[in-house]
This record gives C-alpha cells, sequence and structure tokens, in this order.
C-alpha cells in the first residue's frame, strides 16, 4: 500500500478513537490522580502527537505516544494495532539502514558502524538482538578499532571479526 493510503487510514482510526474518546469513561488504572476529563484530553493529545509522528515517518516516537495511551487506559484496543503497524513501518525503514551497516562493517569501519546502529537501537529501545549487536560491536572497536587498511593484517582482523 501506498505511503500515503497507509497513512490516510491511520490518520481514519485515529479520528474514529478520538470520536469514541469523547464519550468514553476510563478505567481506573494508571493515571488515577486525573480526573476523567484530564485523561480524555492528555488521551487526545497523545492520539495527535503519535499519528503526527506516524505520518513524519518517526514510528518510534508514535509507538511511545500510543504505549502512554495504553498506560493510562489499558482499555483501549486499537493503540495496539497501530504500534504494530508503526512496528512494521520502522523495520521496514531499519532495513535499508542494516545493510548499509553491515557493508561498513565488512569493510572495517566498526566505527561508522557503530554510530549508524546506535541511532537503530534508539529507536527501537526494546530490541535486545540489535542491542546486542550494538554490544559485541563496542567490543570489537575497544579490542582492535577501525580496519580499514588494505594490509594483510587488517584483512585478515576483518575477516576473522565478520565469520
Amino acid at each position: 500500500m501506498a505511503r500515503s493510503g497507509h497513512n490516510k487510514i491511520v490518520s481514519l482510526i485515529c479520528l474514529l478513537i478520538l470520536m469514541v474518546l469523547q464519550n468514553m469513561s476510563f478505567c481506573d488504572n494508571k493515571g488515577a490522580s486525573l480526573s476523567d476529563s484530564e485523561r480524555k484530553q492528555l488521551m487526545k493529545q497523545h492520539y495527535a502527537d503519535a499519528i503526527k509522528s506516524y505520518q513524519e515517518g518517526d514510528y518510534a516516537k508514535a509507538i511511545r505516544y500510543w504505549e502512554e495511551i495504553l498506560n493510562l487506559d489499558p482499555g483501549q484496543t486499537q493503540p495496539q494495532k497501530l504500534i504494530g503497524m508503526a512496528r512494521e513501518k520502522l523495520q521496514q525503514k531499519n532495513k535499508g539502514v542494516l545493510t548499509e551497516i553491515e557493508k561498513l562493517y565488512n569493510a572495517g569501519k566498526y566505527g561508522s558502524a557503530a554510530q549508524k546502529l546506535s541511532l537503530v537501537v534508539e529507536s527501537n529501545p526494546n530490541n535486545s538482538y540489535l542491542q546486542e549487536l550494538l554490544q559485541k560491536l563496542k567490543t570489537v572497536i575497544s579490542t582492535i578499532g577501525d580496519k580499514t587498511a588494505d594490509d594483510k593484517l587488517s584483512a585478515l582482523l576483518r575477516t576473522a571479526v565478520t565469520n
């Protein structure tokens, strides 16, 4: 589906949710110190911020807003669906970056690879695989540094680290 069509669907879903919020009473869970009207207003703002973030391509931020909505009202069902859609978009977005990171890594440019991977981990803080990969990369950097030279030792080290 085209990006604009996908964004329209997300916007429509969120608009429907906002309409439901107008007539909703909240479960008493997190945010217990807020009145119903304050909670409704906060959720409405989180939905608006999530939609804006999603449309701007900041899927990780949109996910955080939708998770906040679930903290305010665990009975909400739409945020889970929207989080799933945003995670798919995030994976698509990161696929090209991960390919670039792999190329940098294979070329011995471990510092550059670590910088790019740090950004990916930042946008996917719950992804333990990416966190583990970043930690391994930092270990390589602290042990041997960048190995981009064309000499035999650097080539051997790159091969050893890659395999």
